[in-house]
């Protein structure tokens, strides 16, 4: 693949992270985010070159996203910037050759086990910088993860990076469907799982919601008695 695609599918990752984050509006493409990097490890021949590349669509989002520290330090902001691309890559780095030496779906694991270790470590270190969490990107919709009570922010960044490998993978079927005897049967099976995928996690949110809603409104009724 040519490298200007490559380079233009790294930044495109970079800028749909971006753009999901508060207090942008655009929440729900973070379940696309990081399809294109996905992509671009599947075509790019070397680690040197994957590191590149996969550094560029972490330095578009940290620095995007977190520009305004360098109104409290400018030397001390590139520093965070760049240091926070670098732990970032570490999971990539994992994935990649994962998937190069295991296959697919050894390296898709990897890739969710990296990275749930990664903000997992991230949270727990004296150099710790939550808010690029990925659970963290539903801040301003916090009425689809009411679940959180239970699973933390990790639950929301395990949703969604098996949603972008699922769809990245279904993607990769539908594509080459006729060179690996993909049929219609197993497409609606997959795009079956992935809307119950997103769906599920969206009725226990909602129903949890209306649960406490309803606990607030007989606390009240118990007041007013009182």
């Amino acid at each position: 693949m040519q490298k200007s695609k490559l380079f233009f599918l790294s930044i495109l990752s970079g800028v749909l992270l971006f753009v999901t984050w508060p207090p942008l509006p655009y929440a729900f493409f973070v379940f696309i985010a990081w399809i294109p990097l996905l992509f671009v490890a599947d075509k790019v021949p070397t680690k040197i070159s994957f590191l590149g590349y996969s550094f560029l669509t972490l330095f578009i989002w940290n620095s995007c996203t977190t520009w305004w520290i360098w109104n409290s330090t400018d030397i001390g902001s590139v520093f965070a910037i760049a240091f926070n691309c670098c732990v970032m890559y570490l999971p990539w780095w994992g994935y990649y050759n994962f998937k190069k030496k295991f296959g697919n779906k050894i390296g898709y694991v990897a890739l969710i086990s990296f990275w749930m270790l990664f903000e997992f470590i991230h949270l727990n270190w004296e150099l710790s910088w939550p808010w690029l969490t990925l659970g963290n990107v539903f801040a301003e919709q916090t009425n689809w993860v009411q679940w959180y009570e239970f699973t933390g922010v990790a639950g929301g960044t395990l949703w969604i990076l098996i949603v972008n490998i699922l769809l990245y993978d279904l993607f990769k079927k539908i594509r080459f469907q006729k060179q690996n005897s993909f049929t219609n049967k197993k497409l609606v099976s997959r795009i079956t799982v992935l809307m119950l995928l997103i769906i599920i996690p969206a009725f226990i949110s909602i129903s949890l919601q209306l649960k406490n809603k309803n606990n607030e409104t007989a606390i009240n009724n118990v007041v007013i008695v009182h």
